[in-house]
């Protein structure tokens, strides 16, 4: 199960607290889908999440766009990419397939909540720390 670790901080607060919410509704779901809980139930957790992520992008991209971070465009498109990736995740549910959905919601959960984190998050967190943004 996901744990907020302070290896995961941006050394942004807003962003970090985002980042642990982030964590918490994913841990949330992940008992959800431990305990079997009906897709039903689940689904609806997922699209929180899926809107409290779509929330965290903006406010990450508006900072990028605010101190001009050359990276904006390429954050931005991992972003979509994310949401797009999590959006079929959702409507394979439609189409009554849940072993796929449940998969799919791991690696989305894992996807985003670490590697996105650790490795595409940092490359603004240091540009936007040398401009004074913590």
């Amino acid at each position: 199960m996901l744990t907020w670790d302070p290896h995961l901080s941006v050394n942004i607060a807003t962003i970090d607290e985002q980042h642990k919410k982030l964590i918490e509704m994913a841990c949330e779901l992940d008992r959800g889908m431990r305990a079997d809980y009906a897709t039903d139930i689940l689904q609806p957790q997922f699209r929180q999440l899926l809107e409290f992520a779509s929330l965290h992008f903006r406010t990450e991209e508006d900072l990028m766009e605010r101190y001009t971070f050359p990276g904006l465009v390429t954050h931005r498109h991992d972003h979509l990419a994310l949401i797009r990736h999590a959006e079929e995740i959702m409507e394979r549910t439609t189409w009554g397939k849940p072993l796929l959905y449940m998969m799919g919601i791991l690696d989305f959960i894992g996807n985003m909540l670490i590697n996105h984190i650790q490795r595409t998050d940092r490359e603004y967190s240091t540009y936007l720390n040398e401009r004074g943004v913590f």
